[in-house]
């Protein structure tokens, strides 16, 4: 299966790169969101 045509589970198709190196990726994006946002309710907390 060398240069097949690679679909994720979301239907998309990839050339080269399996949904897995993708993962990481999105969850490291997700958790610096979650922290960002962690971050500014805290602040708000304190000065209440």
């Amino acid at each position: 299966m060398i240069g097949a045509e690679v679909r994720d589970s979301c239907g998309s198709s990839r050339t080269g790169e399996t949904p897995q190196a993708f993962t990481p990726r999105r969850l490291t994006a997700r958790t610096k969101e979650s922290e960002h946002w962690r971050g500014i309710n805290h602040t708000a907390l304190l000065g209440e």
